[in-house]
């Protein structure tokens, strides 16, 4: 909607300015700043696995089917894009052994490289990292 009717929209696309539409809107109080109000468990526990049940009920076997075979070459550029990631990132954790808890950090990177940042964000709960201001400077640095 943001990318079709406003000029900032089609500037830096729809999901940066819900990015920034959050970020004031916290900001200014309107939405709650700490990710142990109810309504971020709420939204966690709830929500987004309503979403992805609802994502995965809506494709049917030929839709899933054609997509496999269109993306052939795709796919395996991905397997090995992928794989190099979490080599990579395998490798730098063996570098910086000295820095606590950095594998968290090194998880959560590879799993946005992989994944997404939805995949970046689910990681960060799995492997304990729920510090808020650890959470907003590694989801702002995944942003930019």
């Amino acid at each position: 909607w943001a990318e079709r009717r406003t000029s900032i929209g089609a500037a830096i696309s729809g999901a940066m300015v819900t990015f920034l539409l959050a970020m004031a809107f916290s900001a200014a109080g309107v939405l709650p700043s700490s990710t142990t109000h109810p309504v971020f468990k709420m939204v966690w526990t709830h929500l987004v696995p309503l979403a992805i049940v609802q994502m995965m009920l809506s494709l049917d076997k030929k839709t899933i089917t054609t997509s496999l075979q269109n993306a052939g070459g795709m796919l395996t550029a991905f397997a090995v894009a992928s794989c190099g990631t979490v080599l990579g990132t395998l490798a730098a954790c063996t570098l910086v052994r000295g820095v606590p808890e950095a594998w968290k950090l090194a998880a959560s990177y590879a799993s946005t490289y992989v994944g997404g940042t939805i995949n970046m964000m689910a990681t960060m709960d799995a492997v304990g990292l729920r510090e808020p201001a650890i959470i907003a400077a590694v989801f702002s640095s995944d942003m930019v």
